[in-house]
């Protein structure tokens, strides 16, 4: 153990640990509550909060795998293993009290504290619930129920629409401005939002809607007119100056070709000077067809034929573009009041039946418990019984805790720093351990800049009071080969390419602990294909088959085959100083999202026989096992429906031909269940399909949904999925039998009720993708944070995000802004746009070093070109 170290888990001072990846952070954390407790520490008086739950069973195996192996060691090994973890003389007291903590761990009431910071606030609102102002008895609501409780909210807010003007006036200005498809989303974007950001900036001015929508329009410089009246004010403005556009028209008609198209355009606005296509013929006036304004109005030689009307022209240019401004800020405050209008009314109603349920959600659990600890007149209650229970605190992952997580440790280590006089010879610390440059969960309010701003607050409190404070940056890296971290500093060395990745201006520096030299290999850009125009014949969704992304996975295919074939040697992590053959499981691809390569690079894999994961995260509907199921579901429903029967028929549980389909289908005069029912006897796939429907047909009405498919899957079924499909399947149908069996937990057991509740919700399985079986593992990077692997290919590093900010809605400090369209862009929103890209390419600079520093021994990066 370093010095640095060993001063950061010195259980009698407070630490804040910014580590590199591969810098065991987990192990130091585990460490630090391995020497509380060799100090002397209660077990039931540590509190470790960790981001996952993943995270928190990993760190509890660790420590009982340590306690556990010191009550069975003999004495020098165990003084061995003390030294290590400790640093300092090892006697024979310090062997005694190491042998008992395991059984001290074990029998304290509750065990260790080791947990999310949700499950914390679950239990502190359990305790406090009165304090706190929830249902005593409240239970929590996993994503799917919140979704599903969410849709209601939403249902209901749009049927009460008829008698709520607000709301019907809002939902018609949203549907003008987005098609059909688009109104759903819209919708659905506000609803989400509203859930924390939207309501936060209105409850910002007292919680008063008008307030806030007053200071947005002041934000954007909209007047406080609406779109039409004006358009209206404007044309009126212009009416006493037809005589004059009617003489810049002909003077314009007698110049240039380019002149000539501006005269045209004058003399439409003309004719249509009191109507709204009048504001269309001066944008093509005086902006080009992107929407930029132009630069010269007229050639030189016609605006030397007459000044004067050139100077009018001129100002009428100046008038119009501040109208233009105008015109697309209030557009822009009128979409955005209606979104928020509407997703305030429906996270009120979520809010009301969840009351209704004494329910409460993840983002609940978090803002109740910090609003607790804030209370004035419940807080030092709170406080005073917490405090008797914990004297350390421990923070896992403290880059990715968000704002509100971070006012709760706030609140909770208040009293650690109150002085070395406050608490009697009892040490009380604060452990925080975390990478700014690994923070990638900003989706789910994680705030990188949270990490150096509390670090700073906390150090502080220790200065005044006088306490122990390390604040350290140890460099070290364990997992990564020497050329593997010299090539992550060197990507990151310009300022430019570090820029937010940390906020404290540190340069991106590891030292390696390994011998090993490793390797990096840097690929030439797969370029488009000179042929990559798409099969104008071919469906609308089918993936081009010579595409660029495609060549790129065939060429990763052949090399990761080339590498297992040859017996390409690697250090054995089992035997130190020792080389084996690289295999299958030593494999990690990395992209950045789920897109069409990881598909093609899944199949590229099986088509060279090379054993491969699937995908780390899958959606159940998408999954061709569990259409298989639904469509039996649905036949069982209404065997009139021909196509799913047809569907259903190829499955493998069934497993007809397209001939015997043909055959079956063709020139029938019934429906496809009667003709089959009539031709059983025919072939013995005929009469081995109607047998298992009928049966189907006969229990769907007896029979909960688990029941059913448990019974169906149970003879057979699953294992031909399975064969036909593969071991992916196997998790998608394990899936989909909990969710059948969670939906009768809360709904009437039916079959048609089940059915319609699975397919409105999307069911997203997150597989374990830390033991593959010795299969190549297909990830995003999001899901490999805290994996490793022998050898890494990161394939997506083309697709930088310029202006790939979907989400209409954007955010400042203190405003939210709709910008899903160009020509409605005013300062304000291109402010507001800007800042979103910047905080994108943030996120991708730190997307990009926890995929480069994932690799052990061998990394690869490469990319494809794309014709956008």
């Amino acid at each position: 153990m370093t010095a640095k170290i060993e001063r950061a888990t010195d259980p009698t001072a407070s630490a804040w640990v910014s580590a590199n990846a591969g810098a065991g952070k987990t192990q130091l954390l585990a460490n630090r509550v391995t020497r509380l407790l060799l100090a002397g520490n209660r077990p039931e008086r540590i509190l470790c909060l960790t981001y996952t739950k993943a995270a928190a069973a990993e760190m509890s195996r660790r420590l009982f795998k340590d306690l556990g192996g010191w009550a069975l060691l003999p004495d020098d090994q165990l003084a061995e293993q003390l030294a290590k973890v400790d640093g300092g003389p090892v006697g024979a007291e310090e062997l005694k009290r190491a042998r008992t903590l395991f059984a001290q761990a074990l029998e304290t009431p509750g065990g260790l504290k080791i947990q999310t910071i949700h499950s914390f606030c679950q239990l502190l609102l359990s305790r406090f619930p009165i304090e706190a102002g929830v249902p005593p008895r409240f239970q929590v609501l996993d994503e799917r129920s919140a979704d599903e409780l969410m849709r209601s909210a939403r249902n209901a807010v749009l049927l009460r629409a008829d008698g709520d003007r607000n709301i019907r006036d809002a939902l018609a200005v949203i549907a003008s401005r987005a098609s059909d498809v688009r109104f759903g989303e819209l919708l659905d974007l506000g609803i989400n939002a509203g859930r924390g950001r939207i309501a936060d900036l209105v409850k910002d001015h007292d919680g008063d809607e008008k307030r806030f929508f007053a200071h947005m329009r002041a934000k954007l410089g909209a007047p406080d007119v609406d779109e039409e009246t004006l358009l209206t004010r404007f044309c009126e403005s212009l009416g006493g100056e037809r005589e004059t556009c009617k003489r810049a028209a002909a003077w314009l008609s007698a110049g240039s070709t380019n002149d000539q198209k501006l005269g045209a355009h004058l003399h439409r606005f003309i004719a249509c000077i009191a109507h709204d296509d009048a504001i269309k013929c001066l944008q093509k006036i005086f902006f080009k067809t992107d929407g930029s304004p132009r630069a010269n109005l007229v050639t030189g030689a016609t605006g030397k034929r007459d000044s004067q009307l050139n100077a009018w022209l001129e100002e009428l240019r100046v008038r119009f573009v501040a109208f233009d401004n105008q015109l697309r800020a209030v557009r822009i405050a009128a979409v955005t009041e209606a979104i928020v209008t509407v997703a305030l009314a429906v996270t009120g109603e979520y809010a009301r039946l969840k009351r209704l349920r004494a329910a409460l959600d993840y983002d609940d659990l978090i803002l109740h418990a910090r609003d607790l600890l804030l209370k004035a007149d419940a807080s030092a209650w709170v406080l005073y019984k917490l405090d008797g229970g914990i004297d350390h605190i421990l923070v896992d992952e403290a880059q990715d805790t968000s704002h509100d997580q971070w006012e709760i440790v706030r609140q909770l280590a208040g009293e650690f720093f109150a002085g070395k006089g406050a608490h009697e010879g009892r040490v009380r610390t604060l452990f925080a351990v975390g990478d700014e440059k690994q923070s990638i969960f900003s989706f789910q309010g994680a705030a990188p800049k949270e990490f150096g701003v509390n670090r700073t607050h906390f150090r502080g409190l220790a200065e005044r009071a006088q306490l122990d404070f390390e604040d350290a940056h140890p460099a070290i890296s364990r997992r990564s080969a020497r050329k593997i971290l010299e090539f992550v500093d060197a990507v990151f060395a310009q300022d430019a390419a570090r820029a937010g990745l940390t906020y404290d201006k540190e340069t991106v520096r590891h030292e390696g602990d390994r011998d090993e030299v490793g390797r990096v290999e840097v690929w030439p850009t797969i370029p488009v294909p000179e042929d990559a125009d798409p099969d104008p014949w071919a469906p609308v969704d089918a993936a081009p088959k010579r595409g660029s992304h495609v060549q790129l996975a065939q060429q990763i295919a052949r090399r990761i085959k080339e590498l297992i074939t040859s017996g390409a040697q690697i250090p054995d992590k089992h035997k130190p100083g020792k080389t084996s053959a690289a295999t299958a499981g030593d494999i990690m691809i990395l992209v950045r999202r789920r897109n069409a390569f990881a598909t093609e690079m899944i199949r590229q894999l099986l088509d060279v026989k090379i054993p491969v994961a699937g995908a780390d995260r899958m959606v159940l509907t998408e999954q061709m096992a569990i259409q298989d199921l639904v469509a039996l579901g649905r036949f069982a429903l209404l065997p009139e429906d021909d196509l799913n029967l047809a569907a259903l028929l190829k499955a493998p549980f069934l497993n007809l031909t397209e001939d015997d389909l043909f055959d079956l289908a063709h020139d029938r005069k019934q429906g496809l269940w009667k003709v089959l029912t009539a031709r059983k006897d025919e072939r013995p796939q005929f009469a081995h399909a109607h047998e298992f429907l009928s049966a189907a047909l006969a229990a769907a009405d007896m029979t909960p949904p688990f029941e059913f498919y448990a019974r169906i899957l149970g003879r057979g079924v699953r294992r031909q999925i399975v064969a036909r499909l593969g071991d992916e399947a196997a998790d998608a149908v394990d899936e989909f039998l909990a969710l059948a069996l969670m939906h009768e937990g809360a709904h009437a057991p039916s079959l048609e009720s089940f059915l319609d509740w699975f397919e409105k919700g999307a069911s997203d399985v997150k597989r374990d993708m830390e033991h593959a079986g010795g299969a190549v593992r297909v990830m995003t990077i999001h899901g490999a944070k805290g994996l490793e692997a022998p050898i890494v290919v990161v394939p997506d590093t083309t697709q930088v995000p310029v202006n790939e900010q979907r989400a209409p809605l954007l955010y400042t400090k203190d405003c939210v802004f709709f910008a899903v369209r160009k020509e409605l862009e005013v300062p304000a929103v291109a402010t507001a746009k800007d800042d979103a890209h910047d905080r994108e390419m943030e996120e991708y600079r730190r997307l990009l070093y926890v995929a480069l520093s994932r690799a052990q021994d061998r990394l690869y990066i490469c990319g494809w070109q794309t014709l956008d």
